[in-house]
């Protein structure tokens, strides 16, 4: 039974106010069915679970109170109800976060929507929050390079676009996200990975994740959401008995490189079957424990080693990983306000040795909201990040990986640790071949970068009648990205030593400096109808009409510079060169249209319409406008069976959807264009607009 209080009223009541919660975690239900039994008369709970019904007659003495999943309670009519509903095991089917921020029973829904907690977010104490997705929802594939602050791919039934991204759209308390990946654009010879935006949120300030999937279910986001959309509830302050709650999480990780390329240990350093002193290579003779000089000769001298494989030469050269992971926060709430604080640090050292891929990271979260009267209710949120990343490159030349695997089976790759030593030195290294002292390389070269986010929202609900309310929320998204890049001028640094003159890649490198800033700013707006009704007892019927504005802007500016004056000062100005110099800047604008509507009949069977027309700046005057509808219906067959078959059956749904959606255009891509030094055609062609339509018919029992 549900537990609730009241206050004494006599039997002329005309309006009736209250809360509902989960009696298993004491959250606010939104869309519990309030009404009189028997009649027409009732509503539902709005997004704090909080109602108000108007005008009752003298001759209502009940309510009734039914939320799919819980036990439905009818209490006696009282001016004020707090009510709360405990679950009902027998039922299956719990509550997601769907499209809009809408909650609605996981059971009626015609489309898949997978919706994964806290508790199962955080278990292993991840540093990224999708991380924590692995493994979890059936037809998303998530992959990263397991550098720390690296991007994680999310990819949502496969691959839809070959012009633009294919990863989905993050919406975090119904605001989109910005989620850019930085990630070098020369993978072959310099590549590295600084993460995307959705590293800023604090896996311990999310509640709840859902992921949409599918143009049915996608479908009121438009053409944002071409690749599905994952919706991101943070948590909300809760009522105590006394006092505010203090939540501490904390956790040590560590980690191993789990697999390396298997290698043979038969032959050393050599080619042909001969051993030479300066090769890359294990094509030498068979081992056979003799010592054997090798590398160059320095000031006389010369190394020796045992000539016999180091079987674990290339994991000897990693470390141990560790990662602290420490988040508090504050809670609270009345009958009328909420709030929540957070902050959160994550400092993470690879495997790489030193701190040349430290990853760390701080975010503080603050939300709240306040009930001004049975009609009006604000809430707002406020969340900052800072994350700094150091990466070690991937690659081909003179990285890490690629030196590690041109060391012979023979040669100690822990022995180059000492840079003082002049035979660890690039000039002196032992080989010219494709190759220099990774622990050099880790040392002095510069890969690293900033992010400070910032991101919020502002929410205004407003109850126009008990079936009808008003929604403004503004959301802005502000990141500022600073990469910085840097390789030292070899050149000067080691010529006249062998490897200038026999290392192309020594005596070649002059040095090269890159830095880059990137800012970029979203602001959406929504303005929102919310129509929710009982027509009788067994029909439900709700309603959504809305307008979406969305704005971004984005500002480029890098310089980049070679021939370094002093050779280890990665400084723009430490070169006689002129910088090639970036500047751009991109402009784009979206509106959206979009409606839905959502009946049910006896909690068995439910249909859905949804409809968004967008008008996209990046696409041609002629052709902005283009729709995408969706319709979705499931039938709960099960609950037309005799009660003696629900022991083999117990539940039972055939659902069927129906949706399109697309993607527009890159900025400024829709003409042809002359750039510097050359003619470039950027432009589609003929091609019918919006530029890429999918269309999903998905039929599942």
């Amino acid at each position: 039974m549900g537990a609730f209080t009241c206050l004494l009223v006599n039997a002329q009541v005309k309006t009736v106010t209250g809360h509902v919660t989960s009696a298993d975690n004491g959250e606010p239900l939104i869309g519990v069915s309030v009404s009189v039994p028997g009649t027409t008369i009732g509503v539902n709970t709005d997004a704090d679970g909080r109602f108000t019904l108007s005008n009752l007659p003298a001759s209502a003495k009940q309510l009734r109170f039914s939320f799919i999943g819980m036990e439905a309670q009818v209490l006696p009519v009282k001016s004020v109800m707090n009510v709360s509903l405990k679950s009902n095991d027998k039922m299956l089917g719990g509550v997601v976060v769907t499209a809009l921020g809408i909650k609605r029973s996981e059971k009626s829904l015609g489309y898949s929507a997978t919706s994964v907690n806290t508790e199962d977010l955080v278990e292993t104490r991840n540093a990224n929050i999708m991380q924590g997705l692995q493994g979890k929802i059936a037809g998303v594939s998530i992959s990263n390079n397991s550098d720390p602050g690296s991007t994680n791919s999310v990819i949502i039934r496969g691959f839809s676009s070959l012009a633009k991204t294919n990863q989905p759209l993050y919406v975090i308390d119904g605001v989109p996200m910005s989620n850019e990946a930085m990630q070098s654009t020369d993978e072959l010879n310099h590549n590295y990975d600084f993460g995307s935006g959705a590293n800023a949120i604090n896996p311990d300030d999310v509640e709840n994740m859902t992921v949409l999937k599918g143009a049915a279910a996608t479908a009121l986001y438009g053409s944002r959401a071409a690749n599905g959309v994952i919706m991101i509830t943070t948590k909300k302050g809760k009522k105590r008995d006394k006092g505010v709650g203090i939540t501490y999480n904390g956790g040590i990780q560590f980690s191993n490189v789990a697999r390396l390329v298997e290698m043979q240990n038969r032959f050393g350093q050599g080619a042909s079957g001969e051993h030479v002193a300066i090769e890359n290579g294990s094509w030498g003779p068979r081992f056979d424990g003799l010592e054997k000089v090798y590398g160059y000769v320095y000031d006389n001298s010369q190394r020796v080693k045992s000539y016999k494989a180091i079987k674990n030469n290339v994991r000897d050269f990693f470390d141990t990983g560790v990662m602290f992971n420490n988040s508090v926060s504050l809670d609270g709430a009345t009958d009328k306000s909420n709030f929540f604080v957070s902050l959160s640090n994550i400092n993470n050292n690879g495997v790489y040795p030193t701190r040349s891929d430290a990853y760390n990271k701080y975010t503080f979260t603050s939300n709240g909201s306040y009930t001004v009267n049975n009609k009006l209710t604000f809430s707002s949120s406020l969340s900052y990040s800072y994350q700094k990343n150091n990466f070690v490159s991937t690659g081909q030349k003179l990285n890490p990986i690629f030196s590690l695997y041109n060391v012979p089976r023979d040669i100690s790759i822990t022995a180059q640790k000492d840079l003082s030593n002049p035979f660890n030195t690039p000039g002196y290294y032992y080989t010219p071949y494709n190759a220099t002292n990774p622990y050099y390389i880790l040392k002095n070269y510069l890969d690293e970068a900033e992010m400070d986010k910032l991101w919020g929202k502002f929410q205004a609900d407003y109850n126009i009648f008990d079936f009808l309310k008003f929604t403004y929320r503004v959301g802005m998204d502000y990141t500022i990205h600073k990469t910085r890049n840097g390789i030292p001028n070899m050149s000067v640094l080691w010529a006249g030593t062998p490897n200038w003159d026999n290392n192309s890649e020594i005596s070649s490198q002059t040095g090269w400096v890159y830095t880059m800033d990137r800012k970029e700013r979203l602001i959406d707006q929504d303005f929102m109808l919310n129509f929710s009704k009982l027509i009788d007892e067994d029909f439900n019927l709700n309603a959504i009409l809305g307008l979406n504005t969305h704005e971004r802007k984005l500002s480029i500016a890098s310089q980049e510079v070679s021939s370094l004056d002093i050779p280890t000062w990665f400084n723009t100005a430490n070169s006689g060169s002129t910088p090639a110099v970036v500047d751009k800047f991109y402009h784009s604008r979206l509106i959206g249209a979009y409606g839905q509507v959502e009946g049910s009949w006896k909690d068995m069977v439910f249909l859905n319409v949804t409809a968004r027309n967008d008008w996209s700046s990046t696409l041609p005057k002629a052709e902005r406008s283009y729709i995408y509808p969706g319709i979705t219906g499931s039938f709960i067959f099960t609950e037309l069976i005799p009660q003696d078959l629900k022991d083999i059956i117990s539940f039972g749904k055939v659902r069927v959807a129906w949706g399109k959606t697309g993607n527009d255009a890159e900025w400024y891509s829709t003409q042809n264009v002359y750039a510097q030094a050359g003619a470039d055609g950027s432009g589609f062609g003929e091609i019918d607009f919006p530029s890429e339509v999918s269309t999903h018919l998905p039929f599942q029992t």
